[in-house]
C-alpha cells in the first residue's frame, strides 16, 4: 500500500550495555533524529510528510526479532501504509546488530516482514562495522534483490565511532551489492564531510541521493 507520508520506524535497545551507551548515545540520538525528522526536515521540506514511530527494544535478544516484527506490522496496520524507512541505533559487528539481527536470521525477517516494506524501502544502519565485507549490510543487499525490492537502499558504518556521526558511511543499493563510500576516506572533501556530520545533516544525509549529499560537500 502506498501513501504520500513517508512511514519511518526507529529501533533501539531499551537500557545501557556498557559504559551508559543507551543513556548517553542512543537515546538522546535516536530522539534527536526523530526530533529533526519530524519537526526541521518536514517544514523545510514541504514536499515531505513523515510519520515516526520510535521504540526502545525491551525483550532480551532472543525476543528482539520478534517486537521488531511486531512493530514493523502494527505500524503498518495502524497507518494502512508501506514502511519506508527502518533506523537502528545500536551496537554493530560485522556480521550482525545488538538487535539480533544477523546474517543468519536476516532473510527470514525480511520474509516475515516482506509485505509491510515499501519497494523502495530504506534500511538505516548507525552502527558500527555492519558495513564492512561480507557484513550484514553486504548480505541484506542480497536478500533485498533476491526479494525483488525496486529501489531499495540500505547504509551502514564500515568502522567503529560514534553512533551518528562516523564519517566511514557505505551505501549498498542494486547496482552496487557490494557497496561503496558515500565521501571516500582519502577524498580531499573527507574532512569536509567529517565536520559537516556534527550537525543535523548527520540525520538528513540517508535521506538524500547521493549527489545531492555530494553536492552539499563542495
Amino acid at each position: 500500500m502506498s501513501s504520500n507520508r513517508k512511514k519511518v520506524i526507529v529501533f533501539t535497545p531499551n537500557k545501557n550495555y556498557r559504559k551508559k551507551d543507551y543513556e548517553y548515545a542512543f537515546k538522546p540520538e535516536s530522539e534527536a533524529l526523530c526530533n529533526f525528522l519530524m519537526d526541521k526536515y518536514e517544514k523545510e521540506n514541504t514536499y515531505v510528510d513523515i510519520d515516526v514511530t520510535r521504540v526502545d527494544i525491551s525483550r532480551s535478544k532472543t525476543g528482539c526479532l520478534l517486537e521488531m516484527v511486531e512493530t514493523i506490522a502494527k505500524v503498518f496496520w495502524m497507518y494502512m501504509a508501506d514502511i519506508d524507512i527502518i533506523y537502528f541505533l545500536c551496537h554493530g559487528y560485522q556480521w550482525g546488530i545488538q538487535l539480533g539481527l544477523n546474517r543468519r536470521n536476516i532473510e527470514e525477517f525480511i520474509d516475515v516482514v516482506h509485505e509491510y516494506l515499501s519497494p523502495d524501502i530504506k534500511f538505516i544502519f548507525y552502527c558500527c562495522n555492519v558495513a564492512k565485507n561480507r557484513g550484514l549490510c553486504e548480505y541484506l543487499t542480497k536478500v533485498l534483490i533476491k526479494k525483488d525490492f525496486r529501489d531499495f537502499r540500505v547504509v551502514g558504518h564500515n568502522t567503529r565511532g560514534h553512533t551518528t556521526k562516523n564519517p566511514y558511511v557505505k551505501v549498498f543499493d542494486k547496482a552496487h551489492p557490494k557497496g561503496y563510500y558515500i565521501i571516500p576516506p582519502k577524498s580531499v572533501t573527507f574532512k569536509k564531510w567529517r565536520k559537516l556530520l556534527k550537525t543535523d545533516f548527520r540525520f538528513e544525509y540517508p535521506l538524500l541521493d547521493i549527489e545531492e549529499i555530494r553536492k552539499r560537500i563542495q
